[in-house]
């Protein structure tokens, strides 16, 4: 699959399972029902049964390229200019990629994203330096 699928199996026995595309995507934020958060932030979202089972194929934005990225950080010397290059106005794009896109530049970064005044999502480097507030 490629990056920005999730799908979600369940059925009466059993917890869902999550099937997901690609493990850097950010899914979860702090105080929020995820499948409230996935319905919010996906493109697209399908369901269907299969025998017994429930099946929801959720579509979010596919993770940027590596090319993309450097084009981005190479274009502009202003970090926030950058990313509005790789995300544009997709506010589903910036939840579920900052952390990826904040991983691979060489400047050490913290993004905030702020939900009615309080913190749901620390985005981070492995080293800690400026920090970018997202509203």
């Amino acid at each position: 699959m490629k990056s920005g699928n999730v799908i979600v199996v369940s059925g009466d026995m059993f917890f869902p399972k999550k099937f997901i595309s690609d493990r850097r995507m950010t899914l979860y934020f702090q105080g929020y029902d995820e499948y409230d958060v996935w319905d919010d932030l996906c493109l697209c979202k399908e369901e269907f049964d299969i025998g017994n089972y429930q099946v929801c194929h959720y579509v979010f934005p596919e993770c940027p390229s590596m090319e993309q990225i450097e084009t981005a950080f190479s274009t502009t010397e202003n970090v926030v200019s950058a990313l509005e290059l790789i995300f544009g106005n997709d506010f589903s794009a910036w939840c579920c990629w900052m952390g990826v896109v904040l991983n691979q530049i060489s400047h050490i970064y913290n993004a905030y994203l702020f939900a009615k005044n309080e913190c749901v999502k620390h985005y981070k480097n492995e080293k800690i330096s400026y920090a970018i507030i997202l509203q």
